[in-house]
């Protein structure tokens, strides 16, 4: 379906298997950001002028944002297992999530996971990725 997106449809999951990937939807999400950049090497020299050069770099990417805490989400414990045993997952963040949608499927370093337990309001739990190695571009297939 063509045209603009609800932020609503987007999901991330995260690889829940063993030998094969079960991906397994980090439920409660409120808001995520998926975020590719590259870096840039200066190479500017004596024949560049007053304008400066750039080459491209390495490229590396990020997910962050933000959930209701749900202690019964199998996404949610599963990520709060990983981080206290030190490990790295797999997640898949999905900006449309419709069949036969795109996918980016990375492995990932979970830099920080932080709950908020604000009196009168639901607990919250923010988390920033960092995505190591290459983001692979594929299509959902369930």
């Amino acid at each position: 379906m063509a045209g603009q997106k609800r932020g609503r449809i987007a999901a991330l999951y995260i690889d829940t298997g063993t030998a094969t990937p079960t991906w397994t939807k980090l439920g409660g999400r409120l808001d995520a950001t998926f975020t590719i950049a590259t870096d840039t090497i200066e190479a500017t020299n004596a024949d560049s002028g007053r304008w400066k050069e750039y080459i491209e770099g390495d490229t590396s990417g990020t997910i962050n944002g933000s959930f209701h805490y749900l202690p019964d989400d199998d996404g949610q414990t599963a990520l709060m297992a990983a981080k206290i045993a030190g490990e790295s997952v797999s997640v898949q963040w999905v900006p449309v999530d419709e069949a036969s949608g795109k996918t980016y499927t990375a492995e990932a370093i979970i830099t920080s996971l932080a709950q908020a337990a604000p009196q009168g309001d639901l607990q919250n739990t923010s988390f920033d990725l960092q995505l190591s190695g290459a983001i692979t571009e594929g299509t959902k297939t369930a």
